[in-house]
């Protein structure tokens, strides 16, 4: 079989099977490979090891950790605002003069700040990771803190504000229904 009756016989199952298929005559030619010699892959390796891979890495790893980053944070948020409401500790935080959006925003700030700090640590042990497995090529130390800080931590600071609705008073009647989400402060009279 030739070149040319190769490339029919393809176009041929091209046109049964339809579009995106692997016997399209561009992936035809992604699938073959050149035979090299030693010294043709020697060079293409050292071509490699001098090009800093961890980019790739770092974006791999952001794409998992985003997954984390959009649901996670949500969660803490509104475990933070259920807990302080089956402690009643509205009726402790009420007895102080404090602005409500403080006290709201205090809740957001945490939650956004404690789950940011797990995926840098993370992004610290696949660092480390990495160079172990990398060691002897260049490699970019701060790149998955780059990726990480420009990626990830975005989408939980916007998962956090979403949970963190139920801190605002969004998902708390109770809240809304004493006035107490004003913009103001807070406070409660003790009556004895």
């Amino acid at each position: 079989m030739n070149d040319t009756e190769f490339k029919r016989l393809m176009q041929d199952a091209y046109n049964i099977i339809g579009g995106g298929s692997a016997f399209e005559s561009a992936a035809i030619k992604q699938n073959s490979r050149k035979p090299v010699n030693y010294d043709q892959a020697l060079e293409a390796y050292h071509a490699f090891i001098e090009e800093d891979i961890t980019p790739g890495y770092a974006r791999l790893f952001c794409n998992y950790m985003g997954i984390f980053a959009s649901l996670f944070p949500a969660f803490v948020a509104i475990y933070q605002t259920l807990k302080d409401k089956n402690t009643e500790m509205r009726d402790i935080i009420y007895t102080r003069r404090i602005s409500s959006l403080r006290l709201a925003f205090t809740g957001y700030f945490a939650a956004a700040l404690s789950c940011s700090l797990v995926v840098l640590v993370l992004a610290a042990a696949a660092t480390i990771c990495h160079a172990v497995s990398y060691a002897g090529m260049s490699l970019d130390y701060l790149a998955f803190f780059k990726f990480t800080l420009i990626w990830v931590v975005p989408s939980i600071i916007a998962s956090a504000a979403i949970g963190g609705g139920a801190n605002l008073g969004v998902f708390d009647p109770f809240m809304m229904s004493r006035g107490n989400f004003d913009g103001k402060s807070l406070q409660i009279e003790q009556s004895v």
